[in-house]
């Protein structure tokens, strides 16, 4: 799957509140298949690397993949909402070109939660 499918995957799942089933290289090379992601946002960071960030559904955790890490994205029937925990915070320079309807817990310094 190159690069802008993967991307257009995130985007379209962005848009309609859907999960993917992402398959990633990790560490030295290692191939992690079926890891459940709802994305939140989608950027580039303030190196101009493309990533998503955004909930691991199974492991009931927030993390951020660069876009050249994952090798293919496939879309579920799985709808999802914003989490009420869900928080993010941005470095200087981050830009973003999608995030999720309704989620706007963004911080550019010290998150306030609560």
């Amino acid at each position: 799957m190159t690069q802008k499918e993967i991307y257009q995957k995130i985007e379209q799942a962005l848009q309609e509140k859907t999960e993917l089933l992402l398959t990633v290289k990790h560490g030295l090379g290692e191939i992690i298949p079926n890891i459940a992601f709802q994305p939140y946002v989608l950027g580039d960071d303030a190196f101009q690397y493309s990533f998503t960030w955004g909930y691991q559904s199974d492991n009931k955790d927030y993390y951020r993949f660069m876009l050249s890490s994952i090798v293919s994205a496939k879309k579920t029937k799985i709808k999802y909402d914003v989490r009420t925990d869900a928080c993010y915070q941005y470095a200087i320079d981050e830009d973003h070109f999608g995030r999720l309807a309704g989620f706007d817990n963004i911080y550019n310094g010290p998150a306030k939660l609560g």
